[in-house]
């Protein structure tokens, strides 16, 4: 386990690199097409939505969808034989799926659930989950959160590590540049493949980095 800490340890390092894209949100303009009807879909008045991102290796696709009172919400997509890329679990929240188009199967602390159009699947906090489109027509979600906390800033630090391509064969961001992208954040992400007692060493660390490195951009630019 040691050995384990100090390779985590030594990727933070790495991924302290990204200290800039970090804490930047996505560019881009509101991706709305004619006949978007994103109003009805979600069940608020849209203020506005990002762009469209993508990770190719799973066939996952999300649009952050904003509303005028402060809603927000994930307009989720899998292509067929598409799939979540790790198992993991939220510590602080409860991950809402609303679906409405396509099918999903999707694994709550191990056990197998068919959900369809019409179905909203609750994975409550520390649930673990994973999920993979099986069927024939690409699966179309409504993700929230309850609580929201900072939830919409997590997902959109995770999917601009997918879109701009920072994942392994499997589409899955390394474990390094997740925990430095999300340190600072409420709403924690666990992979259940690796022990939470590690990820919470991870994350203390990368904060500590990240705070180095703002101290130190700020400095530079008093100078």
């Amino acid at each position: 386990m040691h050995a384990t800490r100090r390779t985590m340890l030594k990727g933070l390092l790495g991924a302290a690199v990204a200290a800039g894209w970090a804490s930047r949100g996505i560019a881009g303009e509101d991706d709305r097409a004619a006949g978007d009807d994103l109003d009805e879909l979600v069940g608020f008045t849209v203020a506005h939505v990002s762009r469209t991102m993508r990770d190719e290796k799973t066939g996952e696709s999300v649009r952050l969808v904003y509303g005028n009172n402060g809603e927000f919400c994930a307009d989720y997509r899998v292509a067929p034989g598409g799939f979540i890329p790790f198992e993991h679990y939220h510590s602080e929240q409860s991950e809402i799926f609303a679906i409405k188009g396509g099918r999903f199967t999707m694994w709550l602390d191990g056990k197998e659930h068919h959900a369809k159009v019409g179905d909203v699947v609750v994975v409550k906090p520390g649930m673990h989950h994973v999920g993979r489109n099986d069927g024939d027509e690409e699966m179309r979600a409504v993700v929230t959160f309850d609580p929201l906390l900072d939830a919409d800033e997590m997902f959109r630090r995770y999917w601009k590590l997918c879109d701009s391509g920072k994942v392994d064969a499997q589409g899955r961001p390394s474990l390094d540049q997740l925990l430095f992208a999300t340190c600072d954040l409420a709403s924690k992400t666990y992979d259940v493949s690796i022990p939470a007692a590690l990820q919470d060493i991870a994350r203390d660390a990368a904060k500590q980095l990240k705070h180095s490195a703002v101290v130190k951009v700020v400095a530079a630019q008093r100078r």
